[in-house]
């Protein structure tokens, strides 16, 4: 059976005044698929995912939905500033449902009871009433997750998500990424520069570099020699690597 088809990208281009950040990109994106977005800095990936967010408009080609999809995102971490906004896990958790609701916005029963749940999944039950300032970075991280998969979405976009974390505290996130992938069917688009650390996690690898260079899998990658100086830049850590 071929793959669920959720939307496909149609030789996209975004230009800044007179600098081109997506140059003719085209690809698809199927249900199930966790797809590393890489590239070295300035490369477009950012725009690419603000552009399939619906947060940016784009000059040429189009992207075109093949079905009702929900489509949820965790943006990069900042840093301390994220963390100066007076909420506590929950608020944060259950912002997200209320992003959703029309004003008054306030959660009945079931949006609260929703609310617990995924905050115990996520293992973020027992700091509800932490404030975000106060959380670690991997917990800081489960909160914004939690909160992006609160509405169930079909579709995660995330912006550099593990760049804040130290090693052991990515790989437990990874992990969780790929629980989701596997167990909810998520479908996971994650903008990353360390191709080595997804290797264990990551079904395929898009490079970008204003265009698309190359859309395959981590094996293919380490043997495409064009892009051998981005690999051997960017060395194994808690995944194996190209050898």
């Amino acid at each position: 059976m071929a793959p669920e088809r959720l939307f496909t990208v149609e030789e996209l281009s975004v230009h800044y005044n007179k600098v081109t950040a997506l140059d003719r990109v085209s690809f698809g994106v199927d249900r199930g698929d966790f797809i590393a977005l890489i590239g070295v800095n300035g490369s477009g990936k950012t725009t690419l995912a603000r552009s399939i967010l619906g947060l940016l408009r784009y000059q040429k080609g189009r992207i075109v939905w093949h079905e009702d999809v929900e489509i949820g995102c965790v943006a990069q971490h900042t840093g301390v500033e994220d963390r100066n906004f007076p909420a506590t896990v929950e608020e944060v958790v259950a912002s997200g449902v209320r992003k959703s609701k029309p004003l008054p916005k306030w959660l009945n029963r079931h949006d609260k009871t929703h609310i617990r749940r995924m905050m115990e999944y996520f293992d973020i039950d027992a700091i509800a009433k932490k404030r975000i300032g106060a959380l670690s970075g991997g917990q800081y991280q489960r909160a914004l997750l939690a909160r992006s998969m609160v509405m169930q979405p079909d579709v995660l976009i995330l912006d550099e998500p593990i760049n804040s974390l130290d090693q052991g505290s990515q790989k437990n996130f990874l992990d969780l990424l790929k629980q989701l992938n596997q167990e909810q069917d998520l479908t996971i688009l994650m903008i990353t520069h360390d191709v080595a650390g997804v290797e264990p996690y990551a079904t395929r690898i898009l490079y970008l570099e204003t265009d698309l260079l190359f859309d395959g899998t981590f094996d293919e990658f380490c043997e495409t020699q064009t892009l051998s100086p981005y690999i051997h830049t960017h060395p194994r850590r808690y995944g194996r690597g190209c050898s």
